[in-house]
């Protein structure tokens, strides 16, 4: 189902969030899917299995954010104590956390660790655009902690409208912040891709940028990465265009209609199921094929379904 060997982990701790982001599964599908979190005791139950073979784990929430786990930093310090030592990739939009609670998750972290904030704007009412409910003020306090960690920082950013003339002046923050590494993202969560993401009253997409700046796959996969700091940086996500090319023809005539290129890790919900990766467990409205043109209502997908 994936070319990736188990040591690599996707796993989602928490389902609940602060945000109220309007692309988010969790604001376009509420109520179709569980709202909670993985316990310590299963994580130490399911892991203990394969501890030996661990060597990286991608925290990150795909319907909520890992944070509000009640029991994250017990959940870090165990997934540090793993024989191989794996490499943490915590992604979060880092809302409403206190300096000390940053503070006791900094001295966790290591330096084969990072620590991603997703942040949109440059203010509170430019974030709030989109990351609906944000905290600036707080996010910024859990970027300066981790900036001063061990731990690798890096800020992360999705390209609207609202958005698209001020990316310089966002970096510029987040270098000013110690940021190690900026990745600029382009989505195509947009009303030129979604007919549903048009504004019946103005007949767009306000969130839409300039065409340049939207994805022109099936997914939020234009990511590119800048260094900041010149001396931390962990290798960029670059998209492999010709493996894509090479492998789309397999999928066209498959059951599953893929929105990404599926390298995705093997992946963990919140209920405990496993899946080939995240992408085939979120719900959503309806999933078209990018290049077949196929159509397909979440209920009727084959994870969903079977």
């Amino acid at each position: 189902m994936t070319d990736y060997p188990r040591h690599f982990v996707h796993i989602e701790l928490s389902t609940k969030c602060a945000l109220k982001c309007p692309r988010c599964p969790r604001t376009e599908m509420k109520g179709l899917y569980h709202i909670g979190e993985l316990s310590l005791d299963f994580i130490e139950e399911s892991f203990d299995q394969i501890a030996n073979e661990i060597e990286q784990i991608n925290i990150c929430g795909g319907q909520g954010d890992p944070i509000y786990n009640t029991q994250f930093l017990d959940i870090i310090r165990y997934f540090k104590k793993l024989p191989k030592n794996p490499h943490l990739k915590i992604i979060t939009n880092g809302s409403y956390k206190s300096k000390s609670w940053w503070n006791e998750l900094a001295s966790i972290l290591q330096p084969n660790d990072t620590v991603t904030f997703s942040v949109d704007g440059w203010d509170d009412e430019s974030n709030n655009k989109y990351r609906v409910g944000s905290d600036f003020d707080s996010i910024l306090d859990g970027v300066k902690v981790i900036a001063k960690s061990r731990a690798i920082t890096r800020w992360s950013t999705i390209i609207f409208k609202f958005n698209q003339d001020k990316i310089q002046d966002i970096i510029d923050l987040a270098k000013s912040l110690g940021v190690d590494n900026f990745d600029i993202t382009k989505s195509a969560l947009f009303g030129s891709k979604f007919f549903g993401y048009k504004d019946d009253a103005l007949g767009y997409d306000p969130l839409e940028p300039d065409e340049e700046y939207v994805s022109s796959y099936g997914g939020r996969w234009g990511k590119f990465t800048e260094s900041l700091s010149g001396n931390r940086v962990w290798p960029p996500y670059n998209f492999d265009k010709e493996q894509f090319e090479e492998r789309r023809n397999d999928w066209l005539d498959s059951y599953v209609i893929p929105i990404c290129k599926c390298t995705g890790l093997l992946y963990i919900d919140v209920e405990g199921i496993l899946y080939p990766c995240s992408w085939v467990s979120h719900p959503f409205n309806i999933k078209k094929g990018v290049y077949s043109g196929r159509r397909i209502q979440w209920k009727d997908n084959f994870w969903t379904k079977y």
